[in-house]
């Protein structure tokens, strides 16, 4: 008797999902798209751009925020409007994830088809209101100290790269611009770049003068290894707000790891923007 009540309730069950599959728009089938790496346009040129985040918006619908080259489905069809909005992480800090409202949302009507995954690549650029006040991208001279060029392939051919050693005196290494950057603390100010560590710890420092004392300043995070190079928004507004910085140098401060005694680090493709 009792297998006789499994059994027909199993065929209840089953009769109950199918009606619920019935009542789903395109009976339960979804339209995917699938979010490629973004692609950033500035100055006529476009480069590769590592916003790896996004909130996507499919119709009026909010899907939510999603990676690079994830699968985001809906239950739309035919033609909609998708917006796409960039998400970025200051600091590369997980946690501290921010709409990019300094650049472009991406939108695009898409033709979407139940059953099937139609790819889209956002296009993003700067909006008007941001100004770059500083680029280098190393392919001419390497204007800071502690550090050498090499050809890396990174969007274009060369990078800066920055080594700590056994055979060096000091094992903390400062990478040190030649050049100062004039900051607006009534403003927003984003240092961007590129890195690629195979190994060791770095962060960004500012060096600044007060009255006739160099000061150098640092906020509370890290960059870590990894293996391809990634994009970077740094934010060190606090810094500046705090101690009224309106000009100073980059610094980049790269240390082998704990129980370690190399460390191998590469800075491509420096911005500094203000909004």
């Amino acid at each position: 008797m009792t297998r006789y009540i499994i059994f027909f309730g199993c065929i209840l069950m089953i009769g109950f999902l199918a009606s619920c599959q019935k009542n789903l728009p395109n009976n339960g089938i979804p339209s995917n798209l699938q979010i490629n790496l973004s692609k950033l346009i500035h100055k006529n040129d476009t480069i590769a751009q590592s916003v790896n985040f996004y909130e996507v918006f499919i119709g009026s619908e909010d899907r939510g925020t999603w990676q690079s080259n994830s699968i985001v489905p809906s239950f739309f069809r035919d033609s909609q409007n998708v917006s796409i909005v960039p998400i970025v992480r200051f600091n590369n800090f997980s946690t501290l994830l921010y709409r990019a409202d300094f650049l472009t949302n991406y939108n695009k009507k898409v033709n979407l088809i139940p059953g099937q995954t139609i790819p889209i690549t956002p296009v993003f650029s700067y909006r008007s209101n941001v100004e770059v006040i500083l680029e280098e991208s190393f392919e001419q001279i390497i204007n800071f100290t502690n550090a050498s060029s090499e050809n890396t392939g990174n969007f274009s051919t060369k990078s800066m790269r920055i080594d700590v050693s056994p055979l060096q005196a000091d094992t903390t290494q400062f990478a040190v611009s030649d050049f100062t950057v004039g900051f607006n603390p009534l403003k927003r100010n984003l240092i961007e770049f590129d890195y690629k560590m195979t190994d060791g710890v770095m962060t960004v420092l500012l060096e600044y003068t007060e009255g006739t004392t160099t000061r150098r300043i640092q906020n509370d995070y890290f960059l870590t290894p990894n293996q391809n190079f990634t994009r970077v928004y740094w934010d060190m507004q606090a810094q500046l707000v705090n101690n009224n910085i309106t000009s100073g140098r980059i610094i980049y401060l790269l240390t082998p790891q704990i129980g370690k005694q190399n460390a191998q680090a590469w800075i491509d493709n420096i911005k500094i923007i203000q909004f």
